[in-house]
């Protein structure tokens, strides 16, 4: 596929000058699919490899889109193949389970954390959101605003698609919903599936307390070590809003 020829293209210019410790990138399933490559750099080259980073990817072909920060890359070639260049250092270096290793003559991809995991802090932060955004589905639904309670609820659903992730992938929180039908237990995946189905305007109050009870049920059976992060009062006037109403 055309994809793995980029990625060899770019790497190999990383390579070539002096300015790579590994590299990795995410599984690709079609030609469609967009490119996701993670190389470490060395520190002395970190900003000749940020300011030279359009040459590296011109060297398959010319872009149409380009984004970049001092953490990744965003690019996009007149074929329209996505690639996401992610800037990892050594002191710093996480894995995707899914990685396929294409360079790491040290053996620094070995044994590290995943770069999709989430700390118990992130998950009460994350949970925190959720409760604010409950209360303004209800304020919005109560208004008429049927679209944007709508736009709210779907919102919603992104976090409760991340919890469901933490709880059953751990190590691939920050995936989300991607492949998410695929590692949740049956029952579980049936009840999220009946909720997918309600996401829509003529029933969007009833998925809303759907989602509700989801959430209850796996919050009650957090361990401490992450109900500590959560504002239990403010989900508790979130959870009855909805579920008492």
């Amino acid at each position: 596929m055309v994809q793995h020829e980029i990625i060899q293209r770019i790497v190999k210019g990383l390579f070539d000058d002096n300015c790579l410790l590994a590299a990795y990138y995410e599984e690709i399933a079609n030609q469609y699919d967009s490119i996701k490559l993670f190389v470490v750099i060395p520190s002395n080259c970190e900003e000749q490899v940020k300011m030279n980073i359009i040459k590296y990817l011109e060297v398959y072909n010319s872009l149409v889109y380009f984004e970049a920060n001092q953490e990744m890359v965003v690019a996009v070639y007149e074929n329209a193949i996505k690639v996401t260049l992610v800037y990892l250092s050594s002191s710093d270096i996480k894995v995707s389970p899914s990685a396929h290793v294409l360079y790491d003559p040290d053996a620094l991809l070995e044994n590290v954390p995943s770069v999709y995991t989430m700390t118990n802090e992130e998950i009460g932060k994350m949970l925190d959101v959720y409760s604010g955004l409950v209360l303004s589905f209800r304020e919005n639904y109560t208004k008429k605003n049927y679209v944007l309670s709508l736009k709210i609820a779907s919102d919603i659903n992104g976090i409760l698609s991340t919890l469901l992730r933490f709880v059953y992938d751990p190590q691939n929180a920050k995936l989300s919903s991607n492949g998410l039908m695929a590692i949740l237990p049956n029952d579980i995946k049936n009840n999220y599936s009946l909720i997918i189905n309600k996401l829509k305007i003529d029933s969007s109050y009833e998925c809303m307390k759907m989602m509700s009870m989801m959430v209850d049920t796996h919050i009650v059976n957090m361990p401490i070590e992450i109900v500590q992060y959560i504002n239990i009062d403010y989900y508790f006037i979130a959870k009855s809003a909805i579920l008492n109403s």
